[in-house]
């Protein structure tokens, strides 16, 4: 009787491996030991993916350009002299010569309009579904927060200080973009505080003093360090809504 073809095949080789190390099967949860990550090594070398929102804002390029198109120049306008924008001055002398009929700037400042009018849309509407998206999944988080009874700092920016006009849609930011403004803001009401001690002060030593120079000195300081206090006060309620100054 013949023998099975199974009986003709060769015994299969198993993997030999050194004495004493367990044998590695790859398989769910064992990729192969090539691709497996090694130690101190990222599963993600570029890092946390990072908001639209915020990189809309703060693109350092497209900042350099904003103020520069923003930056106030001397114009003469008959017989004075006003001041205005670069970017406007460039346009209104632009509009000058498409009102003396010039087509060479008719066609130009058409296709500008055209080209200016898409890109902001496109970056409107990019910034409108960002600032939605973000406003939604971290009012979520800081609910889950609540209800877990987690403590942890808020986000940056705050859901609360991003406002959503859907009729329109434009984005409004009413509080700090980042950790750096976040800082900033801070710093900026510890010297307010400080600075309104610093005028009370100044005002008991102003009813206490009888030097009539000396009240002159004082009261040229308070009204400096007033002036600042102002100043500060408005950078504060620039960045918190929230912010109401000592009257």
């Amino acid at each position: 009787m013949s023998e099975s073809n199974s009986d003709n095949k060769p015994p299969r080789r198993r993997p030999s491996h050194p004495a004493g190390e367990t044998p590695y099967r790859v398989g769910y949860k064992n990729p192969p030991r090539e691709h497996r990550f090694k130690p101190g090594q990222s599963g993600n070398p570029a890092g946390k993916r990072k908001n639209k929102v915020f990189k809309l804002m703060v693109d350092p390029i497209m900042q350099m350009i904003h103020d520069e198109a923003h930056r106030p120049v001397t114009v003469r306008e008959g017989s004075k002299t006003i001041r205005l924008s670069a970017i406007q001055a460039g346009l209104r002398n632009a509009m000058m010569k498409v009102a003396r009929g010039d087509r060479l700037a008719i066609k130009d400042t058409l296709a500008l309009l055209r080209i200016g009018q898409a890109d902001h849309t496109s970056q409107k509407n990019e910034l409108f579904k960002s600032a939605v998206e973000y406003k939604y999944d971290m009012e979520r988080e800081l609910i889950r927060r609540a209800e877990e009874g987690i403590d942890a700092p808020d986000p940056i920016p705050h859901p609360d200080h991003i406002i959503i006009y859907p009729r329109t849609g434009d984005v409004q930011f009413v509080g700090p973009l980042d950790e750096n403004e976040k800082a900033k803001l801070e710093s900026a009401k510890q010297s307010y505080e400080h600075l309104s001690a610093l005028i009370q002060d100044r005002e008991i030593d102003l009813t206490e003093t009888h030097s009539p120079e000396e009240m002159k000195k004082i009261a040229s300081w308070i009204k400096q360090l007033k002036r600042t206090l102002t100043r500060l006060d408005h950078s504060i309620a620039s960045l918190d809504p929230t912010w109401k100054k000592n009257e």
